[in-house]
């Protein structure tokens, strides 16, 4: 079993699994959350973390201390599988080149295949920009603040943050980067939120509606066909982190949901031939989802690669994968490493969910389709940020724990035929009190003083230089 099927979960679970969390304090209120950012290029953020942060990050530390005692280092994590040795003899494949991105198998294992026919590992990274997250507590945006002492204009950040991600081994421009900044350089993804359903929020409209089918073709329109014959496009994103079922945004079944609806609504005439069958209901849901969104965007863009709909790992129940399956070209699945147990325990709340002890082969096998990785992270209390947001993930120690674990994840994934690509979340730091969501943590590349963590990046440098589509 590896790293990266034990416990893999990105979504805000918190709420629901209050047994296991640790209690949340608003720590960082009231601190002054932007400094002087000063001349911070080329020095490592373990150096200068604190130049744009110092006395918050003091106080954030003393007021969690107070409010819940010492930070402990994370438990240590179980590394259950042979890592990929350094020197490997590997047959990269040719294509003949279509003039889009597509999918193809050969020498035994899944290849995403560029607009020339060149085999491609896609190593992304999500929320490229320069614009940073506004503090919770203190509405401060503290990278945006960086960024504007540091460059001219968002050209000039776009140069170096490009270079840098091609000096760490970075090839795709992940989920919600700033393509108009970045896609001269790297091949790109797009989230189409074609359902309309607030990922935060788990609102699930009728999928059975003609109110649904002219959303989507509206979307495809609007989003989809401007793009159809852009080659530097990897393929769209449906959604993200849809619910499927029981999760921490609601506690019913989608049969529930749909018998509640009016009379006479069309998802509910359907529902009522499932009463009892709740497992037959959503893969007949499912299936009606995957079925109206893709055709509406293949109506438009025959080129491009469906991507699915960044599925929370822990949290998809078995019905959906099979379901999706025709529709799609390639399985995303954001996969994050929980606090050990967690995925076991969050099955036994919410119900039967794909495999938790062999989840990413459960995914490949139920849909036969290569997968994408589409976030992950590690983050470590030696960047001085409080990481007491959402509990659910280890805290490391020390930036050289996160590249060992950086490391151990993402050989296993070289290892796994199926896997096609993985995308690191994110790029730069989130806010001492916490962004939109209360998240506080060290899962960025950069810190918010726009310095490197170059422990981590260092070693991805080195790692992503072994990709599978490099010889």
């Amino acid at each position: 079993m590896s790293i990266a099927e034990t416990f893999p979960y990105r979504a805000r679970a918190v709420v629901c699994c209050a047994a296991l969390l640790l209690s949340l304090t608003p720590a960082c209120a009231g601190h002054d959350a932007v400094g002087d950012v000063g001349d911070v290029r080329g020095r490592d953020a373990s150096e200068v973390v604190t130049d744009v942060h110092d006395a918050h990050v003091d106080a954030c530390v003393a007021d969690l201390e107070v409010a819940q005692g010492p930070i402990d280092a994370a438990p240590e994590l179980e590394v259950a599988f042979d890592l990929v040795p350094e020197a490997v003899t590997r047959v990269v494949p040719s294509f003949e080149g279509s003039g889009f991105f597509r999918t193809a198998w050969a020498h035994d294992r899944w290849w995403l295949v560029t607009p020339e026919g060149q085999a491609f590992y896609s190593v992304g990274i999500n929320n490229a920009g320069p614009g940073g997250y506004v503090d919770k507590l203190d509405g401060s945006n503290p990278y945006a603040a960086s960024v504007a002492a540091l460059y001219p204009d968002e050209a000039a950040w776009a140069a170096t943050a490009g270079d840098r991600l091609v000096a760490w081994g970075f090839n795709t421009a992940g989920a919600w980067s700033r393509v108009d900044l970045l896609k001269d350089r790297f091949p790109y993804t797009v989230i189409l939120y074609i359902s309309g359903s607030d990922w935060l929020e788990g609102n699930v409209p009728d999928y059975f509606a003609p109110e649904f089918q002219a959303r989507c073709a509206e979307v495809a329109a609007s989003q989809v066909a401007p793009l159809k014959d852009d080659p530097q496009l990897i393929g769209w994103f449906l959604d993200n982190e849809l619910r499927w079922g029981p999760d921490w945004r609601s506690p019913t079944t989608l049969l529930e949901d749909y018998l509640a609806l009016p009379d006479g609504a069309p998802g509910r005439v359907v529902a009522e031939t499932f009463v009892d069958d709740a497992s037959g209901f959503l893969s007949a849901l499912a299936s009606r989802y995957f079925e109206v969104t893709t055709t509406a965007v293949r109506a438009v863009d025959p080129n491009h690669l469906l991507l699915g709909v960044r599925a929370v790992s822990v949290l998809t129940p078995p019905e959906v994968p099979p379901a999706a399956a025709p529709w799609l070209d390639v399985f995303s699945v954001n996969n994050y490493v929980f606090i050990p147990g967690l995925a076991f325990v969050i099955e036994d709340q919410f119900g039967v969910q794909m495999a938790a002890d062999d989840m990413l082969t459960a995914y490949a096998e139920a849909t036969g389709l290569p997968l994408l990785l589409t976030e992950f992270s590690f983050r470590a209390l030696d960047s001085g940020l409080p990481n007491s947001y959402p509990p659910i993930y280890p805290k490391l120690a020390t930036q050289a724990e996160r590249a060992d674990r950086f490391e151990a994840y993402v050989r296993d994934a070289y290892a796994r035929p199926w896997i096609v690509g993985h995308h690191w979340f994110e790029y730069v730091d989130e806010p001492p009190g916490g962004r939109f969501d209360g998240e506080n943590s060290n899962f960025g590349l950069v810190s918010n003083a726009d310095v490197p963590w170059g422990v981590l990046t260092d070693r991805m440098a080195v790692v992503h230089a072994q990709a599978p589509h490099l010889p």
